[in-house]
């Protein structure tokens, strides 16, 4: 387990006044200094809270460590699997803390604590945490009434002069805010909330920075450079209660500096864009919806980004065999992996090149990340010493700050040369076990997939652009929003990923609702296949101008058909009238329906029934008088010639 090691199960545990013995969480807050020197201070912050329903009393926090060495790969391992056994809490008085009210906590109630220990060589109690090119497990372990009954540990390196070498990858992505239908539709793009601006101005900001040493690969989302190239112009904001700010330049003139900067990354060899929404490729695939990395990898010609190679971080850097075959359908050019077999850098499946990063520093494993730094910077100190320096991801706030921080101890590496330098790729490991998906989630984005794509085809005329983006430089509103809703950065927290589909699909439950179009036709009559346009009226009640056809249903074909009108576009709120030719074979009345369709065929609106008769009694009257002049025209010429024969015998007498 990469993370938080609870000793909850792992250690001697006497529950006090609870119930199970994971009754009291612990969790580390802080660790410093986060690389062990002989010279300094050891401190850890953290909280316990009292999960059970009743008191837990003579709670204390003792500093723990455990003095063993790791030096090795297995042993960095089964350190992050589970705590050790041999480890010993310190007994003086500033590595203990008293918890709560005079050591007890109620239920519910939480209590930080601040624990300390001297490095240096003559501290009154030892910590004996000193050899260089080691790690060590450290943390806090809590008593009551001289009982363990819980804990916490991380890993901390003690590099000594030892030098590492590490990849460092800076991962540009982030939660999407820009509703991508409100957008397109509206004046100005619109936004679910003012985050993103925070976020260039933080986060976003320092790891750009990261980004620009020379070193560093670079990874970035295009969503989120469509986002932030959507910020830069003037923008709205979609209010909680649904109203539309109006429109202002908040933040864009820091959006537009950010993105001059990515841009000038470009041309350096170090840019490389991921799947379109960071899309959790792991999760789609499981899903049974592949289809979506076809979407989320291809970009239109004209994006900023089309041109760069495609590289693909998988959420925790889990990587599975089908999940791989589907990426190198779509080519792409690097995915990085953790945990696919030891000894290798650099591995090759499916016409992949995949590099092996530290697992703990992986997209969507940061829920803790004291525990998630010490479990990265150990593996880059023992992987370094055993001939597999390690690639770190890096994304988070923690992760960001600890790069940019001066470690004299690492030395940091392109990953082009770390993989040229690893030898003979090797044949991966593929995880055993499934890759979990939440059903809430698949059913949501399965019922909102057709009324996406079908308000794609709505607001898109095929007669005008000749691909599905709306602009040449766009990746299409639909796909915007399956991706955005997948996205790993959401930490794969279904209720979060379930309510942006609903926010940011909104204007597609809308267009494609009962109400959203009306077809209007009367009663007809037709007297042949050849004399007769019919008028069919469409009326647009939206806000949005829509590209529709009238589709018609007759429960009589053989006698009345109608083919599909041709495509009309309907201004918002407007009406528009297409004109049909009724093909009809026969007499009689037949019972038919109109439905509104968009140019994929997908039904909008609800359908009007009405009633078509045809009559030929044109034709046959006609038939008639025709009939009656060849009688006539028979009956003249007989009597003409009988007259004449007549005549004929009387001249002759």
């Amino acid at each position: 387990m990469l993370g938080l090691l609870v000793f909850l199960t792992g250690l001697p545990v006497v529950a006090a006044h609870a119930d199970t013995d994971d009754d009291l969480l612990v969790e580390l807050t802080s660790v410093t200094p986060t690389v062990l020197d002989a010279s300094s201070e050891l401190v850890i912050t953290g909280r316990v809270t009292n999960r059970s329903g009743q008191q837990v009393s003579d709670l204390a926090a003792h500093l723990w460590r455990d003095a063993t060495p790791i030096t090795t790969i297995d042993a960095l391992n089964a350190a992050q699997t589970g705590p050790q056994d041999s480890g010993e809490a310190m007994q003086s008085s500033q590595a203990v803390q008293v918890l709560g009210d005079d050591g007890s906590l109620q239920p519910g109630a939480s209590a930080d604590f601040t624990v300390r220990a001297d490095l240096s060589p003559d501290a009154a109690e030892q910590l004996w945490l000193s050899q260089p090119g080691a790690c060590y497990q450290i943390g806090v372990q809590i008593f009551s009434a001289q009982q363990a009954v819980g804990g916490a540990s991380t890993l901390a390196p003690f590099p000594g002069d030892d030098q590492s070498e590490v990849g460092t990858v800076a991962l540009l992505s982030a939660t999407p805010t820009l509703l991508p239908l409100d957008s397109q539709t509206a004046e100005v793009p619109v936004f679910a909330d003012d985050s993103l601006s925070d976020e260039l101005s933080g986060r976003l900001d320092r790891l750009l920075t990261l980004a620009e040493q020379d070193d560093v690969w670079v990874v970035i989302d295009p969503l989120l450079y469509d986002e932030v190239t959507a910020l830069a112009e003037p923008h709205s904001i979609r209010e909680e209660d649904g109203t539309v700010s109006e429109p202002d330049s908040a933040g864009s003139a820091t959006a537009q500096a950010w993105l001059d900067r990515v841009d000038a990354l470009i041309s350096s060899g170090r840019l490389t864009r991921t799947l379109y929404g960071s899309l959790d490729a792991g999760s789609v695939v499981t899903a049974g919806r592949s289809d979506l990395i076809g979407r989320a990898a291809g970009l239109p010609a004209g994006h900023a980004l089309a041109g760069l190679p495609l590289a693909v971080v998988p959420y925790g850097g889990r990587l599975d065999e089908a999940t791989a075959a589907s990426l190198g359908q779509v080519s792409a050019d690097y995915v990085f992996a953790a945990d696919l077999g030891a000894g290798r850098v650099r591995y090759q499946t499916s016409g992949l090149d995949v590099l092996s990063i530290d697992a703990a520093s992986a997209p969507g494993m940061q829920s803790d990340p004291v525990a998630s730094l010490g479990a990265s910077l150990a593996r880059q100190l023992i992987g370094s010493h055993q001939g597999m320096p390690a690639i770190e991801i890096v994304s988070t706030d923690e992760q960001v700050n600890l790069a940019l921080s001066d470690q004299s101890w690492l030395s940091r590496r392109p990953i082009t040369e770390l993989a040229a330098a690893s030898g003979t790729p090797g044949d991966p490991s593929w995880p055993t076990d499934e890759q979990p998906v939440d059903a809430a989630l698949v059913d949501a984005i399965d019922q909102s997939a057709p009324g996406l794509d079908s308000w794609t085809e709505l607001t898109t005329d095929p007669n005008e652009t000749p691909t599905a983006s709306p602009q040449p430089d766009s990746v299409d509103a639909a796909t915007a929003v399956l991706a955005g809703t997948w996205s790993q950065s959401w930490g794969r927290d279904t209720d979060a990923q379930v309510a942006w589909l609903n926010a940011a699909g909104q204007a597609a439950i809308e267009l494609v609702g009962p109400d959203a179009v009306e077809v209007r036709a009367s009663d007809w009559v037709t007297t042949s296949s050849e004399d007769n346009l019919l008028p069919v009226t469409v009326v647009n009640k939206t806000d949005a101008k829509l590209t529709v056809r009238v589709h018609f249903d007759s429960d009589n074909p053989l006698r009345i058909r109608v083919d599909d009108s041709e495509l009309v576009t309907v201004d918002p709120g407007e009406s528009a009238t297409v004109r049909v030719s009724p093909i009809a074979q026969g007499n009689g009345t037949v019972a038919m329906r109109a439905q509104v369709v968009t140019s994929g065929g997908h039904p909008v609106g609800m359908p009007v029934s009405f009633s078509a008769t045809s009559t030929e009694a044109g034709r046959v009257a006609w038939i008639i008088i025709v009939a009656s002049g060849v009688v006539l025209l028979g009956a003249t010429a007989y009597r003409v010639r009988s007259m004449m024969r007549r005549k004929g015998r009387e001249d002759e007498g």
